[in-house]
């Protein structure tokens, strides 16, 4: 049996090994952040933390037109904005920044399949539901960095956001990129009339 002096050395090298792995895990956490549900189950403090927390640029489409669909209804439904701005750190309304027209672009897109297959009688109505969503949206100009606010940047957010579309369209079909063009253009001039003649949903 080994004295108590031997096994001093062994219990020392075991706990320096057991706190240089707790150390390590937790350098980990750091850096590789929590795993988040799919938008389409995640609850509004995930949802949130997809958008502010993540570089969206690599997941599919179809996610980021999913989390967009569920931020607006989250948007709409009584989001403390306020808290939200106290909350958010610099590098939390960068990633808010670059993520909107990521977000909104695939929704749009989506949208203009829907477009596309309603009777002419409806059309109007999937464009104002368009519209009442990206409605939902100005409110995160708020959270948006500093330097955005103080520049009152929304144009260039509007440009950025456009720029994606063109993007996404790129990839689609050439008779879906006449449809979401099509569709583009009759939010372009369904907006113009609604913020002309103070028009509300």
């Amino acid at each position: 049996m080994l004295s108590l002096a031997k096994r001093r050395p062994r219990l020392a090298g075991l706990l320096a090994l057991i706190l240089m792995l707790a150390v390590g895990a937790v350098a980990a956490a750091a850096f590789w952040p929590a795993p988040l549900p799919h938008p389409g189950v995640a609850n509004q403090g995930q949802l949130i933390r997809w958008a502010v927390t993540r570089d969206l640029s690599d997941r599919p489409a179809e996610f980021r037109a999913t989390l967009a669909r569920r931020l607006a209804v989250e948007f709409d439904s009584g989001f403390d904005w306020g808290e939200a701005e106290r909350r958010l750190q610099a590098e939390h309304r960068e990633h808010l920044r670059r993520n909107i027209p990521l977000l909104v672009a695939p929704w749009l897109l989506t949208q203009s399949a829907v477009y596309t297959k309603s009777e002419p009688g409806h059309r109007q109505e999937v464009v104002d539901e368009s519209i009442d969503l990206l409605e939902r949206f100005r409110g995160a100009q708020r959270l948006l960095p500093a330097s955005d606010a103080e520049n009152g940047d929304a144009n260039e957010l509007l440009k950025d956001v456009l720029g994606r579309i063109e993007l996404e369209k790129a990839s689609l079909p050439p008779e879906r990129r006449e449809e979401a063009g099509a569709f583009i253009t009759a939010i372009q001039k369904r907006w113009f009339w609604r913020s002309l003649t103070g028009q509300a949903r």
